[in-house]
Formats: structure tokens, sequence, C-alpha cells
């Protein structure tokens, strides 16, 4: 993001294995992203008939000294927020 902070989002677990098939990424890693910014679309029924989990994990590094974390819990739709990052 542009205050420094980095997010790894986690699509699926242990969907490497299917070698991006069920994936179609519009952006690249390290690219700083616009906020509702469109990173691309995944399969979930690809990946679950593979045998997969569809669960995404967002892991946020580098932020315990100097932010803090309000994540919302449960399922999201897209486009809905997952929480806030305070500075």
């Amino acid at each position: 993001m542009a205050n420094g902070i980095e997010a790894l989002l986690h699509l699926g677990v242990d969907t490497v294995n299917l070698k991006g098939a069920p994936f179609d990424l519009k952006i690249k890693v390290g690219e700083i992203l616009d906020i509702g910014q469109r990173i691309g679309t995944f399969d979930l029924n690809q990946i679950q008939q593979a045998g997969y989990s569809t669960e995404v994990l967002v892991i946020f590094t580098d932020v315990s000294d100097r932010a803090s974390l309000e994540l919302s819990s449960g399922k999201r739709l897209a486009g809905e927020p997952i929480g806030q990052i305070k500075l």
C-alpha cells in the first residue's frame, strides 16, 4: 500500500498445485493498488472439483509497530470491506 503496509492474499489452500489454471490475475506482485481495484478472478468450482479448500487468507505484514488492524469476522462478498487499518 502507499503507506508501506504490505498485504499478501492466498487464494485457496494448496492451490499452487493447480499451476495457475483457475486464476486470472490482473495485477503484478508488488503493484500498489487503488481502492476498489479488481485484482483478478478465480474459479471456485474448479478449485473445489480438484479437492482443494477455497478459503482466502489475507495476511498483513510488518504492521505491529505502526498500525492497528480492526478486522471483521465471517464471510464477505466481493467488494465488501474486510476491516480497517489505522496508522
